[in-house]
């Protein structure tokens, strides 16, 4: 090969058979779900709640809690929970942001039994508390 090529002296050698993989670049997330306006938009290094915040914030019937990202390479992510911290997953060039919508049969909190069960008891505890200390 001469000296003055483009290739220079790093060039090499294909062989037929030989392939050339190019990874093909996906700079773009994708929010879709239950969001105002799901769309795709560019990769920035931003938050989860950025982009969420990009695509029209999340509408009324979304839950947040069930949120995931599906990442390029096919492996899916979802927020962690540690007492009342949310470690949401990082986003990646490629990345899907879903946002399912909230089941309306889904319970949403303690009901009124429940409530007055753990207060009785607490009750209870208090009372139990308050005659062992005479």
């Amino acid at each position: 090969m001469p000296e003055n090529s483009i290739a220079g002296k790093n060039a090499f050698l294909l062989l037929p058979d030989d392939s050339i993989y190019v990874p093909r670049s996906n700079p773009f997330v994708e929010v879709k779900g239950a969001v105002f306006t799901p769309q795709i938009l560019n990769y920035q290094s931003a938050g989860f709640y950025q982009y969420i915040s990009a695509a029209g914030g999340a509408t009324d019937k979304a839950d947040l809690r069930r949120a995931y990202v599906q990442y390029s390479n096919g492996l899916n992510r979802k927020t962690r929970y540690f007492l009342f911290f949310r470690n949401y997953p990082p986003i990646e060039p490629g990345s899907k942001i879903i946002i399912p919508e909230a089941d309306p049969n889904r319970k949403k909190g303690p009901s009124i039994v429940e409530l007055s069960a753990v207060t009785g008891i607490l009750t209870a505890l208090i009372a139990m508390a308050q005659i062992l200390r005479l």
